[in-house]
């Protein structure tokens, strides 16, 4: 049987020691994705991005950056109604604000699904 909350607080002690190295949020926050708590994990991620300079990612770490954020949009596939709708408002405002021009491409698989 595995401990998820002492895994979740030995990421978050790993996390307080160094807070500076990506690693230590992601794992903290698959810490709480798999203790089910999804919400949490997203909002450990946007803290970690809250912290990054305007310039980031550098070159050989985007396809790593591209991958956290993909956690961000991949329930959009499987959320229907009520829940979609807030989660693709969360997921599209803060990137129409930032003008993303590849929103659109992330988005176009979406309407072929005619509940979304």
């Amino acid at each position: 049987m595995r401990d998820l909350t002492g895994f979740v607080d030995t990421r978050q002690q790993l996390l307080h020691l160094k807070p500076n190295h990506r690693v230590n949020w992601i794992g903290f926050a698959v810490a709480h994705h798999l203790n089910s708590n999804g919400a949490k994990a997203v909002e450990i991620l946007e803290a970690f991005e809250g912290t990054l300079e305007d310039d980031y990612p550098p070159d050989n770490e985007r396809c790593e950056h591209g991958e956290m954020l993909l956690y961000k949009r991949i329930p959009l596939d499987f959320l229907q109604g009520d829940k979609f709708c807030e989660a693709a408002f969360n997921y599209i405002k803060p990137l129409l604000t930032k003008g993303v021009p590849s929103l659109f491409s992330d988005l176009s698989p979406l309407y072929d699904h005619p509940g979304k």
